[in-house]
This record gives structure tokens, C-alpha cells and sequence, in this order.
């Protein structure tokens, strides 16, 4: 009789009896993970933020290619503002006249000259404004709650009147005086041969974050063109870079509500200051056409004296 010979099985787990993670071995797992998205989650948003200051950095450099395309078709800078055409009416902003050369040259055709950027024939292209005037930090753009009509988009960009170091225009009220030291200024006619510091060495255009109006604001007055001029596309350089709102207050904003100052006003509205989501400065364009992040920790005689373009200063700042 032949015998067969058959290999034992080895004893398995019963059905059901696989061995799984214990609790302590979960725990630790999840641990593991926590600790590497916090790990992971900072450099994530450097890494985003880097992306959205370059994205607002290129903003700044259409602007100025705007600004300089402009000048070879009109042999002048663009002004700062128009004055609107009656008291209390706004006329329109730099920012406006330079959309022909943003190939937005539709927004200007359908906008009315003769009447007030927040009047009724106007508020539609108030309303909507190009994606190159905001900055991608901001994750809300502030909308122009200081206007009785629909609220209007606001730009995060404006440009440098001067520091009133050298000359300015009195104004009286909240608004304040102005500067015409600068590059743009309300009614401004600069030419390249005006700007005898350097076009590298002044100010154009920059950031700001705090008390935003319409992208298509230019300045209005109260009684004459001289009297309470506010200017809402370019302002004066006479705060620091990122100012406390809390100590430089013109009007408190929570959300789209306005406050008052605590304390009161200290702020003219000309003087708002220029600032950025980015951290620890804001970025500028100068006069020729670059752009740099400048930070928040520059003096204030060499912020002003970038802020002038014939003041004969000679500033330590470089690129």
C-alpha cells in the first residue's frame, strides 16, 4: 500500500482574527501626519504668497508700461486726477486714463467725461474694473462704501503726488494740501526732462491697502479746485510704509462698515498712507518703469526724497 505524503498546512489566524493597528499605533500615526502638514502648511502659504507678489508685481509693471506708452503718444506723463467738471463732481483718475494703453480702450469709450465717475451713466464701468488694478493678496476687494450709489470697485494701487517737501497746493477740510513735487499730480503735465533726480530715482506708482475709493475717482472739490481738493488716485508721501490706521487715522474701516478714529482724526485725506498685504513692505514702481519691493523700515527722509523728482537729493537707497 502506497502512502501519500501531504505537507501540513500552516495554521492561519481564523476568519475574522487578522491582526490591525492598536490604539497606540493609530495615535501615533495621526500624530506623525499633524506634525508634517503643520510642518508643511507655512511653506505651502510662502509659497502662495510669493506667487501673488510677483503676480502683483507684474501688475505694477503693466501699469508703468501704461503709464510710459502714454507718454510716447502724448509727450507728457498722465496727471495724477482730473478735477471734475463742477463742485462735488468727481473727474477721472490716472488709472482711467491709461486704459487705452491696458487694451482696455472699450472702458474709456463708454465712459462720459462730462459727467461724474459715480453718476448714473458711469457706474457701470465704475463698477467693474480691470483685474490688473487689484492686488492678489487681498482676498475681498475693498468696494467704495463712500458713495451713495452702487458700491464701486477700488484699486490698490495709486500714484505718488510728491512728499510736499518742496511745493504743494493748500487745500483746506479733511483733505489737506498736496503735493506737486512728485511724478503725477491733479492736472499734472511732467515731462521726462522735468524729473532731473533720475526717473530710477523716483516714485511712481505703489501700494496701499487702507481707506480705498473707486478705481475711476479722480479728485473733486468742495467750493473751488483750491479749497478741500481731495485726490483719490495719488497721494502724498508723508507716513512710513504699512503706518499703524490705528495712529494715522483718517476713518476706521471694519469690514464695509466706517468708524470713527479713536482718539479722532489725525490723517488728511491726501495723506493717506501707501502699504500692501505683502509682508514687511510694499512694492513700488519708479519712474522708469521698474519695480521693487521696498520695506517698511526705510527712513522717512529717504522715502520722501524717493517720493520727489526734482528735489536734488541724494538718496542711499538702491535696488
Amino acid at each position: 500500500m502506497v502512502e501519500c505524503f501531504v505537507p501540513r498546512r500552516r495554521p492561519t489566524a481564523a476568519f475574522g482574527k487578522s491582526r490591525g493597528f492598536t490604539l497606540v499605533e493609530l495615535l501615533v500615526v495621526i500624530a506623525i501626519i499633524g506634525i508634517l502638514i503643520a510642518l508643511l502648511l507655512p511653506a505651502v502659504q510662502a509659497a502662495r504668497e510669493a506667487a501673488r507678489r510677483m503676480h502683483c508685481a507684474n501688475n505694477l509693471k503693466q501699469m508703468s508700461l501704461a503709464v510710459h506708452n502714454y507718454l510716447d503718444a502724448n509727450r507728457v506723463f498722465p496727471p495724477a486726477a482730473l478735477w471734475g467738471y463742477a463742485q462735488g463732481k468727481w473727474g477721472v483718475s490716472l488709472h482711467m486714463a491709461i486704459t487705452p494703453f491696458l487694451e482696455e480702450q472699450a472702458r474709456l469709450d463708454f465712459f462720459d467725461l462730462s459727467l461724474s465717475t459715480d453718476e448714473s451713466g458711469n457706474i457701470d464701468q465704475s463698477t467693474r474694473m480691470p483685474a490688473v488694478y487689484a492686488c492678489p493678496s487681498d482676498g475681498a476687494p475693498f468696494m467704495d462704501i463712500f458713495t451713495t450709489a452702487t458700491p464701486l470697485a477700488c484699486s490698490h494701487y495709486a500714484g505718488i503726488m510728491g512728499s510736499k517737501t518742496i511745493s504743494s497746493v493748500p487745500s483746506g477740510g479733511s483733505e489737506g494740501p498736496y503735493a506737486t513735487d512728485g511724478l503725477f499730480y491733479p492736472n499734472s503735465r511732467n515731462r521726462t526732462k522735468d524729473a532731473t533726480d533720475g526717473l530710477s530715482k523716483s516714485l511712481a506708482l505703489g501700494e496701499r491697502l487702507n481707506n480705498l475709493r473707486a478705481w475711476s475717482k479722480g479728485s473733486a472739490y468742495d467750493v473751488n479746485p483750491t479749497t478741500e481738493l481731495g485726490v483719490v488716485s495719488a497721494k502724498n508721501v508723508v507716513y512710513p510704509i504699512n503706518a499703524d490706521p490705528r495712529k494715522v487715522c483718517y476713518a476706521r474701516i471694519e469690514g464695509q462698515t466706517v468708524l470713527n478714529c479713536p482718539g479722532g482724526r489725525t490723517c488728511l485725506f491726501n495723506d493717506l498712507f501707501f502699504g500692501s498685504y505683502h509682508p514687511g513692505g510694499a512694492q513700488f514702481a519708479m519712474g522708469d518703469g521698474s519695480v521693487h519691493f521696498i520695506a517698511e523700515t526705510i527712513d522717512m527722509p529717504t522715502f520722501q526724497a524717493l517720493a520727489t523728482i526734482a528735489g536734488g537729493e541724494v538718496t542711499p537707497w538702491t535696488p
